[in-house]
């Protein structure tokens, strides 16, 4: 799009928005709207649009609940702040599980799966590959589908995050049993 950004603006973009290139992408955009005409994005327009920070626990947090490595625990989602950029890294890992367990189930190896998703670097292909246990193209469409709800009701509901944050975790488990059966 012709703009610049400087060393600043860059590490400040990259430190909020990890290495997921999905979010980068959509940030990418919402900064060039933002900045509209002006010729370079500053680090201030970065802190200007809201990137939510998804390294850390929030990452791992998703990945949890995604592999259902965390069946059990009680996740505390205090507001929308929190709730929102987790939203967004739940649909990452169940979109990816999907196209690759949906690959998986047509046969492909992970060198196969690797040709289809260049983008995606092999260790992620073979980290998916080894979660995927039992778990099913069929999991990962009906965790999509709850995440909807959730979201929906996120940005259209008066309850309470952690209600619709807890209610989304009961069908996310219902998915989890019916897929062991």
């Amino acid at each position: 799009a012709g703009k610049r950004f400087t060393g600043a603006t860059v590490q400040s973009f990259l430190e909020r928005g990890g290495g997921h290139t999905r979010l980068l992408e959509s940030e990418i955009n919402k900064l060039l709207c933002y900045v509209a005409e002006r010729p370079e994005v500053t680090p201030e327009d970065v802190s200007a649009i809201g990137i939510p920070v998804t390294q850390g626990e929030g990452f791992a947090l998703a990945e949890e609940i995604v592999w259902s490595e965390g069946r059990g625990c009680q996740f505390a989602i205090s507001d929308l702040s929190t709730l929102l950029p987790l939203i967004g890294q739940l649909r990452y890992l169940f979109e990816q599980g999907l196209v690759i367990s949906a690959l998986k189930e047509q046969g492909r190896n992970a060198h196969e799966i690797g040709d289809e998703l260049p983008k995606l670097a092999p260790r992620v292909i073979d980290k998916v590959l080894k979660r995927l246990g039992d778990k099913g193209s069929r999991y990962f469409v009906e965790g999509l589908k709850a995440l909807f709800a959730l979201e929906l009701g996120a940005k259209n509901s008066e309850a309470a995050p952690q209600i619709l944050f807890d209610r989304f975790r009961r069908s996310e488990e219902h998915t989890s049993e019916l897929q062991s059966h």
